[in-house]
Parts: structure tokens; sequence; C-alpha cells
């Protein structure tokens, strides 16, 4: 449902937290890095700080749409 996203697979069910491993799409992934002044060329830049901060700021906004589990 996101353009930067190609696959997403969520894990942990029955426990405190959940994870993901999320794929990304390369072209898209071209576009949301320049839009971010992240080098996009070198398969490293994906782990860098400011990768990680992007797009984990660009995941918080889709997750608003969902509702929250409240203990």
């Amino acid at each position: 449902m996101d353009p930067l996203i190609a696959q997403v697979m969520v894990v942990g069910d029955r426990r405190p937290f959940l994870g993901a491993l999320i794929i990304v799409q390369r072209d898209a992934w071209r576009d949301f890095a320049e839009r971010h002044g992240i080098s996009h060329d070198e398969k490293a830049r994906l782990d860098s700080p400011q990768a990680k901060q992007a797009v984990l700021t660009h995941l918080a906004g889709l997750l608003e749409k969902f509702p929250r589990m409240h203990r």
C-alpha cells in the first residue's frame, strides 16, 4: 500500500512487541533517498543512521492509520 515497500513480514504473535522484515522497492528507494539526502548508490548506505531514521519516520507515519493495542 506504500510505493517504498515491496514486501513486509511481521513477527511477534503473542509477544510483547512486534518485529518486521521490510523489503524496499529499488526505484522507490532511489527517489526516497534523494529526497532525504541519502546516497542510494552504495548498499552500505541502507545501514546509515540517517537512512534508518528516515525510514523509521516514514513507517511511523504509515502506522498512524492502525489501531493501537492497550494493556
